[in-house]
């Protein structure tokens, strides 16, 4: 194997697999060259599962039934991705198995333990034994933790934690940091050091049951017409020395999660809650970037810097939204302007090429014990968007600040940016045969970079029908995944040159980083190698821990509306067809987006196939079909809980 890894055709990479246990890997390429993934077929798979670095042999040599599928095989596990898996025992006497609930772990695990646990337990196994390559002994592992029996709220939600290395207990030495926090006093700080911002009209506007406020807006008018309007940030980085236990913790962390029932914080509470958090009828240290601004929006003049503020009134969405509706309290003025002034922002930017997806989400309402009562549509309130502009001002500012500086002084300043790259040509390549079933044009120029203009106009075209949802999420799926990067790529999907994040560092520990080199930026500290390479390494850590913590997000939502729906058997919906396959078609239910099967087996009337160009079910005798973005009447029939499975009927 070692003679294989070194050979000329032998590469190193990571295996993504299917729950079948077949993989693919990307081999070795220039960053502009095209080139398809190499199969792995079952046989040559070796041992290796999902997320491992394997060393990997081309084996041109082997035939597929396809004959357009290049085959390769797996010579050497070079590292493993994960250690430990949560799942379901299955109990056959005194023998145990795991059923993983990672759908990519294609074996169960021999489960070593003198514990009589009790059959249908979820628990956390550790691999001991990987197994062997013939596939005659599965991998056996040591149970770590048993966390309960299946289908109980907290169980379910702790194995999604777990799966996905979320801890949620802070260790004891971050927790004695934080707790020498507790007499602190804004009394400690020279503020003659900073800003003062007290006396401006300042506000938060944030969700009704938001516990911390990164961000706060100011305003104030000038005499000549125009305005200064601040974005302050809460000054996490004077809490949150580099190398403490805080902050080591908060780097592994990366993020905080926010499940459909609980957040699960990146900082101590008593940082995230108080002494960081924003709070009304409080002064508060920030980070602040103030804006001298026209009534159209153009930025005059700009201002980063250390600041003290006092906000003056905490918000909800729909609170804030209430008063520029009625132009009736005693901040609609402010607000009015502060939301005419983002409506400017955000027609300029969508007309430099910002990507304008219309994406939708859902709010849960839960009973005290978890079950799920109800699922609606969250709605975007301007006051969501006003928001969401004054904090792309700032991080687009702030990105550019950095590029100044360096044009000015002749010497490049270490960032680290939000970087967003072109979407793949081949993917692109597959949305526009997708698109044309659904009755879309959508050609590229050959050699020529797909145009922000491009995309807009599709997403424009599919604003408001049927098919919009499923518009936009074959469109995501094309785009390149968002990552932070010490070297500046541009952000493709917001059409900005620059682009970091620096508005929620009590939630995100790349804004974090992003303060403290702005920072020692706008006064000309050094930052060291040893520092660079440090940054670099969290960066990369970042973008890695970001795909967890968003999946473990989106599995608390497909577990609650899987469970909502499973007290919904019989009840019927309209739902629109958003894939096809031999097998049936896909559909997404309009109010609780639930996806669910068709099955091709139900449809009873006809003899239908599919027609894979149109992307379509087909009647043999009667060409009736189902295409996608269809809307359909369909009645609930079925639901898996434990597989997160949804079948549906049509009705006739």
């Amino acid at each position: 194997m070692t003679e294989d890894k070194n050979s000329s055709d032998t590469f190193e990479a990571i295996i993504s697999t299917t729950g079948t246990g077949v993989g693919f890997v990307t081999p070795p390429h220039e960053p502009d060259e095209e080139v398809a993934d190499l199969v792995i077929p079952t046989d040559y798979i070796n041992n290796a599962y999902d997320g491992d670095t394997v060393a990997v042999k081309p084996r041109p040599d082997v035939k597929n039934d396809r004959g357009d599928l290049m085959i390769a095989e797996v010579t050497e596990v070079i590292r493993r991705a994960r250690e430990t898996f949560v799942g379901t025992i299955q109990k056959n006497g005194s023998t145990y198995f795991l059923l993983p609930d990672h759908k990519r772990m294609y074996q169960d695990i021999f489960v070593r333990t003198s514990e009589d646990i009790p059959d249908k337990y979820k628990v956390q196994v550790e691999i001991t034994d990987w197994g062997d390559v013939n596939k005659d002994r599965n991998p056996a592992g040591k149970v770590l933790e048993v966390l309960g029996p299946k289908g109980d709220h907290e169980v379910e939600i702790q194995s999604i934690l777990k799966d996905k290395g979320i801890e949620v207990d802070f260790p004891a030495d971050v927790m004695e940091e934080a707790s020498q926090l507790e007499n602190w006093s804004m009394e400690d700080v020279d503020l003659s050091q900073r800003k003062d911002f007290r006396e401006i009209t300042t506000m938060t506007i944030d969700p009704a049951s938001a516990k911390d406020f990164d961000d706060a807006i100011s305003f104030e008018r000038l005499e000549d017409g125009n305005y200064k309007i601040g974005v302050h940030i809460a000054d996490v980085s004077h809490f949150v020395e580099p190398d403490t236990a805080i902050d080591r913790e908060a780097r592994k962390r990366a993020f905080s999660v926010y499940l459909v029932d609980r957040t699960i914080p990146m900082l101590p509470p008593i940082l995230s809650n108080d002494l960081c958090s924003l709070n009304p009828a409080v002064d508060r240290l920030a980070f602040s970037s103030e804006f001298t601004m026209t009534p159209e929006g153009n930025v005059i003049d700009r201002w980063f810097g250390k600041g003290v503020i006092h906000s003056d009134q905490r918000f909800s969405y729909e609170e804030a939204q209430e008063q520029i509706d009625t132009d009736n309290g005693e901040y609609s003025d402010e607000l009015r302007i502060l939301n005419n002034i983002a409506k400017t922002l955000r027609n300029r930017r969508f007309g430099n090429g910002s990507i304008n997806f219309h994406g939708e989400e859902v709010n849960f309402k839960l009973a005290d014990d978890g079950t799920p009562i109800s699922i609606t549509k969250k709605e975007h309130l301007d006051t969501h968007k006003l928001v969401e502009e004054y904090m792309l001002l700032a991080n687009r500012e702030i990105a550019q600040e950095i590029q100044r500086m360096t044009e000015d002084e002749g010497e490049k300043h270490f960032f680290v940016y939000r970087v967003h790259g072109l979407p793949d040509r081949d993917r692109l390549a597959e949305l526009g045969t997708f698109l044309e079933a659904l009755g879309y044009d959508f050609e590229l120029e050959k050699g020529k970079e797909v145009s922000h203009g491009v995309i807009n106009g599709l997403l424009d075209q599919a604003a408001g029908q049927p098919e919009e949802g499923l518009v936009n999420t074959e469109v995501i799926r094309t785009m390149d995944k968002a990552s932070y990067q010490t070297a500046n790529k541009g952000h493709f999907g917001l059409a900005f040159k620059y682009y970091a994040h620096f508005t929620s560092p009590i939630r995100r520990y790349p804004d974090l980083m992003v303060h403290r080199l702005l920072y020692k930026h706008l006064n000309d500290l050094a930052v060291p190698s040893q520092e660079f390479n440090a940054y670099q390494a969290a960066a990369e850590h970042a973008s890695m821990r970001e795909r967890e913590v968003m999946d473990a997000e989106r599995d608390s939502i497909s577990y609650k509306r899987t469970e909502y729906m499973s007290e919904h058997v019989g009840e019927e919906f309209t739902a629109v067809i958003s894939g096809i396959s031999k097998h049936g078609f896909y559909i997404e239910e309009k109010a609780t987006l639930a996806n669910g099967l068709v099955s091709v087996r139900s449809l009873n009337d006809d003899y239908y196939e599919l027609d894979k160009e149109q992307y379509a079910l087909v009647g043999r005798d009667s060409g009736k079909s189902f295409t996608l973005g269809d809307e359909v009447k369909v009645k609930l029939t079925g639901v898996n809980v434990d597989n997160r499975e949804i079948d549906f009927s049509l009705v006739q």
